[in-house]
């Protein structure tokens, strides 16, 4: 009888799922219990999420720059294509910008969890008054090709409406200098209508969610910092 009750009181060994499970359960509550005891926790994240995902990103980026040029259908007097409103194409060194910017963040976002002052904020910001500069830039240039090439389309459309005439002779007519439809350096040549695809809306969203997510991080983090802290000189 009492080996009976001995073997009824060894405990059931634990599967190797079950510990996982549980390991991360307690790692889970632990990352949300920090949030309690780092009044600047949720700050740091919102300015290091943006940086950390914008990597992922790079291939829409890159696919977007490719994509956008802002030459007009005329050349100038040495045969060279006129700009669209005088516009450069500088999409892809504003993305590396933005990049670079987005690992500042990555680092200043870590320091401002760790620190709490008020110096860790202003880098902060800092770093996210560039990003949001040169983000703004760069969402300008993309619409800026967008607008380009819906009001070229346009133009056509009108030509061929107004005239009579075939797609080909209306293209014509539009880059014409002595036709009444000439846009000359005011369009982009396009036989369509601008269709936004998924790499530009996935482009603009990480640029748009980066500025957004650091600007609020950095309100917060002004709002949160520790006032007391004292820098002690070793």
């Amino acid at each position: 009888m009492d080996d009976q009750n001995r073997y009824e009181e060894i405990e059931k060994k634990e599967s190797v799922g079950s510990r996982i499970l549980k390991y991360l359960k307690g790692l889970g509550y632990d990352f949300i219990a920090s949030f309690k005891y780092n009044d600047l926790k949720l700050a740091s994240w919102l300015i290091i999420i943006p940086g950390a995902i914008f990597g992922f990103f790079l291939h829409w980026h890159s696919t977007v720059v490719t994509t956008i040029h802002f030459n007009s259908p005329i050349n100038d007097s040495k045969g060279q294509p006129v700009p669209y409103n005088g516009m450069k194409d500088i999409s892809g060194l504003l993305v590396f910008l933005c990049m670079l910017c987005a690992i500042m963040l990555i680092f200043f976002g870590t320091a401002l969890s760790g620190k709490k002052n008020l110096g860790s904020v202003i880098t902060c910001t800092i770093a996210t008054i560039l990003m949001t500069v040169f983000g703004g830039m760069y969402l300008y240039w993309v619409f800026s090709y967008i607008n380009g090439i819906n009001n070229y389309y346009d133009n056509l459309v009108a030509c061929m409406n107004a005239k009579g005439v075939t797609e080909a002779e209306a293209t014509a007519m539009v880059v014409d200098k002595t036709s009444g439809f000439y846009i000359g350096s005011k369009g982009i040549y396009s036989l369509e209508k601008f269709s936004m695809s998924s790499d530009f809306i996935l482009s603009i969203g990480t640029i748009i969610l980066c500025i957004v997510s650091s600007i609020a991080g950095c309100v917060l983090g002004f709002i949160k910092y520790d006032r007391t802290y004292q820098k002690v000189d070793r």
